[in-house]
Order: structure tokens, then sequence, then C-alpha cells
């Protein structure tokens, strides 16, 4: 799970010898990225073209997007300015921190990203001329592993082909060989038209992949292209500003926050091309295979809606926020079915701040008065999505308990979701050390027992307290009285009965996940040495 966000600024072609130091593309872009921070943390970075023949200009680092961005000066933003841009926060899944593991990747990059010798040897003879690409992704590869190996097979043991190992590379490099292919063959049609080439690669690539992903990507004489995985799984949406220009992020906030407006989601499967010229042509695929918004049944990640994104986003049409204060509005009808438990509790109390609105509709349900007996720490960021070695810490600095506020209360805690359970077991610790008389939970989520596989970092089905424990038994791990979940049925009725992944509530995947199990193992293994092997560490 990262953030992504794409720009067109049509004005750059016009002024850019003269734009106001107040109206920088590239500071415009760092500017909607900070607005998603919260799904990803690790890294940041920029990439950037001019004009249709400029090199791509690129800027990126491990650390926050106020840390990459804060040394550059007025000239760097200068430089880094463009008619099409792209921006990535990232959220580890697939690689270590690494710098070569870093979102955006280029082809022709400096350090090598991959070797073009051997395309270009096989195409010498039609002098094929590639152009320059850019990438940013939000999501998983699950057949990852298995498409590596086979690229790297296919280099035929020249220099490696894939200097990281990171499944946004691996997307850019499968791209780039069907652009490739797919300009000789155009030549030979008659048909040079970009949108259709465009299209060609674009389901290629999709008849290849297996995951769930939204993609951005520049292509140097083409412009900027959209794509959402054929599920819609991972989100994207697209808006306008007042003077027409265009941008694409994982989420609605980003985008209002830099001045567009949002025109709509991009429908799964369906691909988008912006060229110099401003115009917008976009297609929904349909292959053989049955990809595309025709052919599939729509899976978004439900996850999405109850942690991921930004309560002020909004998605299909309704704000983040409204739909968790909904979800806690079931969920006390289903405390209150529970015969007179609601009743032995002096106050709800939120786990911040994913649980706050959940928490608000409980309590106006259940006509039970609201307590702060938990303040998050400002600066702390989510630990959900930090690096295994580094949870452990964070948990400590993360929350701050008003021991005035609980001390002697019975207290029904309200939070988003259980997935690992380490978070609450060492809060509620807390709370009972300052004075808390009696602790239960509820969570606007049903329990998490199977991993996911589509960007959300917990593939291995054994780091899942639900997977492994009883009702009962989770209670008593957690240390609180009792404990109440919603179910599948509840979240769909939420959901206004729009269907959605559940795969780590009820096992049923959007996608065949073949290799789904390989895949779970390897990200094990690769966490594992990540975190014992500096090597790995950059």
């Amino acid at each position: 799970m990262c953030g992504i966000i794409g720009l067109f600024e049509k004005s750059f072609l016009k002024n850019h010898h003269s734009v106001s130091l107040n109206h920088h593309s590239a500071k415009k872009l760092v500017k909607g990225l900070k607005l998603l921070q919260h799904r990803g943390q690790d890294a940041a970075g920029l990439l950037s073209s001019q004009t249709k023949s400029d090199s791509l200009k690129l800027k990126k680092g491990p650390g926050l997007v106020s840390e990459v961005f804060s040394n550059l000066t007025e000239k760097d933003f200068c430089e880094l300015d463009g008619t099409f841009l792209l921006g990535h926060t990232r959220y580890e899944t697939v690689g270590g921190p690494s710098e070569l593991n870093i979102p955006p990747f280029k082809t022709f990059d400096p350090q090598g990203l991959f070797n073009e010798e051997a395309h270009y040897n096989s195409l010498e003879s039609e002098k094929t001329k590639v152009p320059l690409m850019g990438i940013v992704h939000n999501g998983n590869i699950v057949n990852y592993f298995s498409l590596k190996e086979e690229i790297e097979k296919d280099s035929k043991g020249k220099e490696r082909i894939l200097k990281g190992q990171n499944d946004g590379e691996l997307m850019l490099r499968l791209f780039q060989s069907f652009f490739i292919e797919e300009s000789y063959l155009s030549k030979e049609k008659g048909n040079t038209s970009s949108f259709c080439k465009v299209q060609a690669c674009m389901k290629r690539l999709s008849e290849k992949l297996e995951g769930g992903y939204a993609l951005l990507l520049i292509i140097q004489g083409v412009g900027l292209v959209a794509y959402r995985d054929p599920h819609g799984i991972r989100p994207l949406v697209f808006g306008k500003d007042e003077r027409g220009q265009i941008g694409f992020a994982s989420e609605t906030i980003a985008l209002e926050g830099i001045g567009y407006q949002v025109v709509r989601e991009v429908k799964p499967g369906e691909v988008v091309l912006i060229d110099f010229d401003g115009i917008f042509q976009s297609a929904e695929l349909v292959s053989g295979k049955g990809l595309g918004a025709g052919g599939l049944k729509e899976a978004p990640c439900m996850f999405e809606r109850i942690y991921f994104s930004s309560s002020k986003s909004k998605i299909q049409g309704s704000f983040v926020k409204n739909t968790r204060r909904r979800l806690g509005a079931v969920l006390a009808e289903k405390i209150l079915n529970r015969k007179n438990v609601f009743k032995s509790y002096d106050a709800v109390s939120a786990i911040p701040e994913t649980g706050l609105d959940a928490a608000y509709g409980v309590a106006r349900v259940l006509n039970l008065p609201m307590v702060e007996g938990v303040l998050k720490e400002k600066k702390s960021g989510r630990t959900f999505i930090l690096p295994r070695n580094k949870r452990g810490e964070a948990l400590k600095q993360k929350f701050i308990v008003q021991e005035s506020n609980i001390k002697n209360k019975k207290l029904l805690l309200v939070d988003d979701s259980l997935v690992r359970g380490a978070t609450l077991r060492s809060l509620i610790f807390e709370l009972k050390s300052k004075g808390a008389k009696e602790l239960s939970l509820a969570f606007s989520c049903p329990p998490i027992q199977y991993g996911c596989f589509y960007g959300v970092d917990f593939p291995e089905k054994s780091e899942l307290l639900a997977n492994q424990k009883s009702y009962d038994e989770m209670a008593t791990h957690l240390g609180v009285k009792d404990l109440f979940f919603l179910n599948e049925e509840d979240l769909l009725n939420v959901f206004d009965r729009r269907s959605h992944c559940f795969g780590c509530v009820t096992k049923n995947y959007p996608t065949e996940l073949k290799e789904g199990m390989a895949f779970a193992q390897k990200r094990s293994i690769e966490k594992d040495l990540k975190w014992t092997s500096p090597s790995l560490i950059n």
C-alpha cells in the first residue's frame, strides 16, 4: 500500500521560463504527496518530464516526504518542474529499504535500472527508438518472484536486468519491452497511434500480472498513462483544476488539497492517456481471458474504507469519515443485542486516529459519553505500516494515556480493526496501569484471519491474531472482558451492497492467487533476512 500522484501541467510548456516561484508544479506535487503521507512512511520520490525530448528528472530518498524534499532550493524545484510529474510515498511490502527499491523508477537510470543492450541488439535492424519511461504504482504483484526469475533468465547471461527487488521496477521493465515490440508492429501495420500502442502494452501487462495495483507512467514524447487493475482492488481517482490541468491520485484528498476538483474514479481495467496537448483518451481493456470491467467482478479493498484512506477522502462518492461513523452505528446495534452488556460501560473511548469516527457512531447509538482516554502523538505516524524491527519502539512513543479521564472507569474501546494485536495489547496494559477499572473492545471490521496479497503487508496468516486464537483466547491475550466485531454482511450493507475484496476476512480472493502461498513464504523469508542482514539495509 503506497500513495501515488501524477500531474499534467499544460501551463508549464508556455511559461516554464517565467513561472512564478509560488507556482512550481514540483512544489504542488510535493504538497499532494504530503496529503498521502499516511499511506507510506518509508520513502518518497518525484519524477518529471519537461518537454517531448528532455530527459526525466528524478529526486527520491528514504524517509518522510518533508525529509526527502526539505533541503531543496528554489532552483532545485525549478529543475524538477515539468509538464508531467509523478510522485510516490512508499509503504514497504516487496524489497528492502535499499535506494534501488525506492520509486519512482525510470529507464536509462544512471544506476543502471536494467540493461537495454539486449533489446537494442534484438531490434538493431529496425532501428526502433525506445522512449524514456518512468513509473509509480500502489499495490502488490503476487507473481513478482516468478516474473522476476523469468525476466532475468531471458537476459541470457548478460548483466542482471532488474537491479532492485521492487515490483514497480519489474512492471516498468515489462511495459518497456512490450512498447518496443508494439512500436515495431505498428510500423508494419501502418498504425502509429500512441494510444493504440499504450492500450496494446497495458493489455499485455495486465494479462501478465497477478495482483492488485494502480499505476502511473510517463512515456517520453507520448504523455502520462494511468491504469487500474481489472478488479479495481487498489484505488485511483482523477480530477481537473480551473485551468483544465489534470491530476491522478490514490485518494481524493491529495487532488483537492492542491486545487483540483475530483471528476471520478478510474474504472477497473481502464487505461487513460493524457498527451502533451492535454487530450484525454481512455478505454476499458477486455482480453481473451476476460480481463477488464466487462468480464470481472469489481473488488475494491475494503480496508481502504476501514483503515488506510484518510477520513477526509471520498470513496465511491462517500466521505470515508461518514462511512466509518455508519459502521460504528451498526457496531453499536450489535452491542445492544448482547443483553445488558452495554449498560455496564461508563463511557466509550476511541483508539486514535482511525477508530475515532467509528467510536462516535457507537457512542451516539448507545447514548454513552465519549472520553478522550488516549491521545496519539502527532508525529508518531502509523505503527501498522512500520517495519517489524521499528514497530516495538514506536508503540511505546505513539500513545499518551489521559489518566484523569479513564481512572476507575469501565470503558468500551473502539478501534478500526484487529490485525496483529501488538499495538492494542501494549496500550491496554498501559490503560490498566493508569487505573482503568475494566476494558472491552469493539471493532468496525470483521476479524482479519487471512493474508492480504494486494498491498497490505500481512500475506502470512500466522501473523494474524484472529487466525491463531478463538474469541475467548483473543480477549484473554489482549486483556479485555468482551470483544465485538462486525461481519461481512454488515460491511456490505454500509457499503450500499457494492462488492469489495474481503479476502483477508473470508479467504475468497478476487484473483486466482496461484502463487499466493509462495509469495507469502518468500515475503516472510525476505522480511526475516531484511532485519538481520546489514548488507540489505542502506
